[in-house]
C-alpha cells in the first residue's frame, strides 16, 4: 500500500522525466534512456520480490514437513 501523499512509481517517473526536460529540453535520448532504466529497475525489483516470496514459501513448507527419524533419535548413540 502506498502512503497517502507519496508518489506512485509511475508518478515518480513522470516527475523525473519532467525535471530532466527542464534541465535539457533537447536531450530526448537521455530522457528515454532514463525512463527505460526506471522501468527495468522496477521490473528487477518485482522479480526479486517474487523470488523471495517463493523462497520463503519453500522454507516454510520444509519446516512444516515431519523430519525422518535417525539412529541417534532412538537413544542408541555409540560412545568410545
Amino acid at each position: 500500500m502506498e502512503k497517502e501523499g507519496s508518489p506512485t512509481f509511475k508518478q515518480r517517473c513522470k516527475q523525473v522525466i519532467h525535471e530532466a526536460r527542464e534541465l535539457n529540453p533537447n536531450s530526448e535520448a537521455m530522457i528515454g534512456c532514463l525512463a527505460a532504466r526506471l522501468v527495468m529497475t522496477q521490473n528487477a525489483m518485482t522479480l526479486h520480490i517474487q523470488r523471495m516470496k517463493k523462497l520463503l514459501q519453500d522454507m516454510e513448507a520444509d519446516l512444516c514437513q515431519p523430519k525422518p527419524e535417525t539412529k541417534e533419535s532412538n537413544g542408541s548413540s555409540p560412545r568410545d
